[in-house]
């Protein structure tokens, strides 16, 4: 007989720190693809992609769009390599360069704006049609003429930021392209080194920005409410894309003590295997891991010996410690309100939330 558990009861956790989402940006004058890890703006090179790269957003199944802003070359860019797939040209308005690119997952409508550089004259807003590679433009104004970036966040409400010596942040309305000023994200904004993506993971809005009175590249959360901005940390060079996939890698780090403790993920691990999950740790101070049924994973000799197999997210582990040791974990967030099935006996069970709850109130059976 199993019965369902909803919100999981943990009486031991270790204690864990939630890595932030990561997101990708593609540098302006190098080309590169980089990962970059949206808590502390640390950044891993993974290779070169395209330079000139001033529009791209993930659309359908996770496909990084992009578009070279001088050349309107339009690309896909695999995020694993940096390896850049020319699908042809697509020409924006007349007059105009593409500025901003984003992608309504509810509509499954890629949208795209359009503007004279940081000339005078009108700003457009476009749906872009990534198969055949043409636009049907939705409209234009004039408030708001340079806007150098855009994004949609989990509402379906779309935002631009407007290239001046101090930039503004707009509300863009996706059936008319009007916008409505919010207020002054603070900093300077020019040139190509201007991106902008919603991560939907912790609800914040993230900008790439080049700074045009302090010449600082940086990237930056803002409010939505009032158009401020903070730092986040320096960049390397303009950044003219950020792109944050709705199934972008979360992580965690587990911090492990002395002694035994019982460990959980709220994460599926982009490689389950035990070796790979524990590759961190793979050394003197593990003693093992234990599963609810026995079987463990632990060195025999001078070879790590796998008897669990796969890290199963609905599981909890026992570890044994030797030394203090850590490690890291990532992959996809699991939904917290996923049941798991129990069994009859004893088993250790996995804590989805990523806060601590009062277990009276998070174990409903």
């Amino acid at each position: 007989m199993k019965k369902s558990l909803t919100l999981l009861v943990s009486t031991l956790i270790i204690s864990s720190i939630a890595i932030g989402q990561q997101g990708f940006i593609l540098e302006w004058v190098s080309g590169n693809l980089k990962q970059i890890e949206l808590v502390n703006a640390s950044m891993t090179t993974i290779g070169v992609a395209q330079t000139g790269i001033g529009a791209g957003d993930f659309g359908q199944n996770n496909v990084l769009y992009a578009i070279a802003s001088f050349t309107n070359d339009f690309y896909t860019i695999d995020p694993n390599n940096a390896s850049a797939t020319l699908l042809g040209q697509l020409d924006p308005p007349p007059d105009q360069i593409w500025t901003g690119m984003a992608y309504d997952d509810a509509e499954g409508i890629m949208y795209g704006i359009s503007c004279v550089g940081t000339a005078s004259g009108d700003a457009t807003l476009s749906i872009i049609d990534v198969t055949n590679l043409t636009y049907t433009v939705v409209g234009s104004q004039t408030e708001a003429n340079t806007i150098a970036c855009i994004a949609i966040d989990d509402s379906g409400q779309m935002y631009g930021i407007n290239s001046a010596a101090n930039g503004k942040l707009y509300s863009i309305d996706k059936t008319d392209g009007s916008v409505q000023y919010i207020g002054s994200i603070g900093v300077g904004v020019a040139g190509m080194g201007q991106g902008l993506d919603f991560c939907s993971e912790n609800q914040t809005m993230y900008m790439t920005n080049y700074n045009s009175i302090s010449w600082a590249n940086t990237l930056r959360t803002v409010n939505l409410t009032n158009g401020s901005t903070a730092t986040v940390g320096n960049l390397s060079e303009w950044t003219g894309t950020i792109a944050i996939g709705s199934g972008s890698p979360s992580g965690t780090i587990f911090e492990l003590d002395l002694g035994y403790q019982f460990v959980s993920s709220n994460i599926i691990p982009d490689d389950p295997e035990m070796t790979q999950v524990l590759s961190d740790i793979l050394n003197d101070n593990l003693g093992f891991v234990r599963d609810s049924e026995g079987n463990v994973f632990r060195k025999i000799g001078p070879n790590w010996v796998n008897g669990i197999g796969d890290w199963a997210t609905e599981e909890g582990y026992l570890f044994k410690m030797n030394s203090a040791d850590s490690f890291e974990m990532f992959g996809e967030v699991i939904d917290p309100q996923t049941p798991i099935d129990l069994s009859i006996g004893y088993q250790f069970i996995s804590y989805f939330p990523a806060g601590p709850m009062d277990a009276l109130v998070s174990s409903h059976v």
